[in-house]
């Protein structure tokens, strides 16, 4: 599914899903069930434009949420690295069940 804001929709690849029936790759049932999903997709997302932004927006306020957590984890990795290093240094054995 493609849409714009203007509320245009483009069914991406409609051409390749009928080719797969004709073919026999899917069934009729599988035809008609993605028929109906895509219709659902439309009728949920593509009727109303501001909704979906909303969506979107709290969808990619998610994604940047978890990328920070991420870089987060990994900076706290390498520090556990930096640490386990330093101490080997010293002779001191850190066994992995006492480490992240």
């Amino acid at each position: 599914m493609i849409f714009t804001p203007r509320g245009d929709v483009k069914v991406d690849d409609r051409d390749e899903l009928d080719v797969a029936f004709q073919s026999g790759t899917i069934s009729k049932e599988q035809y008609d069930s993605a028929l109906r999903e895509c219709d659902l997709v439309v009728e949920k997302y593509c009727t109303d434009i501001a909704k979906t932004e909303l969506l979107c927006t709290k969808i990619f306020s998610h994604i940047n949420d978890m990328n920070c957590f991420s870089n987060v984890l990994c900076t706290a990795l390498k520090l556990e690295t930096i640490i386990i290093t330093r101490l080997h240094k010293f002779g001191v054995m850190v066994s992995e069940e006492n480490t992240c």
